[in-house]
């Protein structure tokens, strides 16, 4: 807030600008010189109730509202990121590792939370996207002629919108389980979908929303999602999906490597949350507090403990048995190296 003061005090073209030290004198709880000690407390009262108050506004303005409207690149649409940066510069990474190492030491290194509005190996894969500009043009422009019929046209317009049509097929990249579908798996995961859209536009607001549900729209996108993953075959636009999708999972699939990497050699805590030590295409809650199977997790460690060449893992990515192996050894070395000389060797690399 100081900084926008100061940048609103420069710009602005009024006479009087003591407004902008009045706000900044408020946001920072500080009284008039010689204000009496109840005016004082008063004043600290208003800051703190103000900081209280502009994170949930802040949470639910801009995370559960226009990061639903706005999905240009829907993996960087995620709490606590800001969808105009796209990535920064190995220079930039080094500065704020080493910073962290010397002043916030035991910062929460987080990739999926409880509160993510989708699971990190999701974003990883349509982090893809944004490197393939023109394939991904061009599937926009065959998927939308497809699946033409399965709109509806409503007197609001059409159902989908563009912009939750987008968003369903940044989706349905994300999400698409690896491997052979038959029909069980299809109408699981066409559940998960369809439950997601229509909390996804009613957390938009623009055409629906959880004050005031819009039953009509919301039953046309439920209608338009069943509509294209409605049966394995004849299905054009599903299997058109599969073949854009599995070159797309396996580089999301690398990045879910480099990501576990990063996190787990860098100053910080690193924090692992519910299931995501193997692969995880989690959407938002509830999508994400699905019972997680620790057995099979359990299982899968203890055959990587007599596991001698680790490479063969490489060539089946999405069984999650690589990540889990590389979180494993990191948190193993973690574990072992004395904490200063961990966080010191973090930053230095």
């Amino acid at each position: 807030a100081l900084p926008i003061c100061q940048h609103a005090r420069r710009r602005s073209r009024a006479a009087d600008v003591s407004i902008f030290d009045f706000v900044r004198a408020a946001l920072l709880g500080q009284a008039l010189a010689g204000a009496p000690p109840e005016l004082q407390a008063l004043v600290r009262r208003f800051a703190m109730r103000f900081q209280q108050f502009t994170a949930p506004v802040a949470a639910k303005g801009v995370e559960d509202t226009a990061f639903y409207r706005y999905g240009r690149l829907a993996s960087l649409n995620e709490v606590g990121g800001d969808p105009a940066q796209f990535g920064m510069a190995v220079r930039a990474f080094h500065g704020a590792s080493a910073d962290r190492a010397a002043r916030w030491p035991h910062t929460l290194l987080a990739t999926s939370t409880h509160d993510n509005k989708r699971a990190e190996d999701v974003r990883c894969r349509i982090d893809v996207l944004s490197e393939i500009p023109a394939a991904w043009r061009l599937a926009l422009r065959r998927w939308g002629a497809l699946n033409r019929a399965h709109r509806t046209t409503l007197e609001s317009g059409p159902a989908p919108s563009p912009a939750d049509e987008y968003l369903l097929y940044q989706t349905l990249l994300g999400t698409l389980p690896p491997g052979a579908l038959d029909e069980a798996a299809l109408a699981a995961w066409r559940g998960r979908i369809e439950r997601y859209m229509v909390k996804a536009a009613r957390e938009a607001k623009a055409h629906t929303s959880w004050i005031s549900p819009n039953e009509e729209y919301e039953n046309a996108l439920a209608a338009f999602v069943r509509g294209l993953l409605g049966r394995l075959a004849p299905n054009p636009f599903l299997e058109d999906l599969r073949a854009q999708a599995e070159p797309i999972a396996w580089f999301g699939a690398l990045n879910s490597l480099t990501l576990a990497l990063v996190k787990l050699a860098s100053p910080g805590v690193p924090d692992l949350y519910q299931g995501t030590e193997v692969m995880d295409l989690s959407l938002v809650d509830p999508d994400n507090r699905r019972p997680v199977d620790y057995a099979r997790r359990a299982a899968l460690l203890e055959a990587l403990a007599a596991l001698g060449d680790p490479r063969p893992l490489l060539e089946t990515l999405h069984d999650g048995r690589a990540k889990l192996w590389v979180t494993w050894r990191l948190l193993e070395l973690r574990r072992k190296l004395p904490a200063q000389e961990a966080l010191s060797s973090g930053a230095r690399r």
